[in-house]
C-alpha cells in the first residue's frame, strides 16, 4: 500500500493539464514575433520567452510581427491570444 501511494505521488504531477486559466499569468501583454495567420499557429514573445500562439477566434487577417496582443489562456505550450 505504501509503495503504490508513493509511486502514484511521484507521477501525479506529470499529468498534463488541458487548459490553464489566465489567472496564473502575471501580465496579459505579448508581442507577435512570427506572424499568426488565420487558423494557424505563430509565435509571440511573452515575459522574455518565445511561445507558440493561436488566436481565440478565426480572423480574416493574421496578426503581423510587432503587434501587441492580449494573452487569454495557456493550453500546454501554446498561448491563446487576441489583438488589443
Amino acid at each position: 500500500m505504501t509503495l503504490s501511494l508513493s509511486f502514484q505521488s511521484l507521477f501525479l504531477p506529470l499529468k498534463p493539464r488541458l487548459s490553464q486559466p489566465h489567472s496564473n499569468l502575471i501580465t496579459r501583454q505579448a508581442v507577435v514575433s512570427n506572424e499568426i495567420l488565420p487558423g494557424k499557429r505563430g509565435r509571440v514573445k511573452y515575459q522574455a520567452t518565445y511561445w507558440f500562439a493561436v488566436t481565440q477566434t478565426v480572423m480574416e487577417r493574421g496578426l503581423k510581427v510587432g503587434k501587441k496582443v492580449r494573452v487569454i489562456e495557456r493550453k500546454g505550450n501554446t498561448l491563446v491570444v487576441q489583438p488589443y
